[in-house]
């Protein structure tokens, strides 16, 4: 939010207590010399003065037409897009 957000720049000289960190790493991947299938996850941590707030995991499987599947989870959402074609 903006007010906090306007305090973290005020503070941050001598103190960061808003943070986030982000994790990607390729899952899965059919074969490494042709691909035509890759499964890459990631993750979202939002935290304030050490403690998590709010996370996000995140998977997308990606073919040769492009992304193909699409995940989201989180406290309050799970969300599921497939593309077809």
């Amino acid at each position: 939010s903006q007010p906090l957000l306007g305090i973290q720049d005020l503070v941050a000289p001598f103190w960061k207590f808003l943070s986030s960190e982000f994790r990607c790493t390729y899952e899965w991947i059919d074969s490494d010399m042709a691909p035509t299938e890759i499964r890459i996850a990631s993750s979202a941590k939002n935290s304030m003065a050490g403690k998590t707030v709010r996370t996000f995991e995140f998977t997308m499987v990606v073919n040769e037409k492009g992304i193909r599947k699409l995940t989201v989870d989180s406290k309050n959402l799970k969300l599921e897009a497939t593309c077809k074609g």
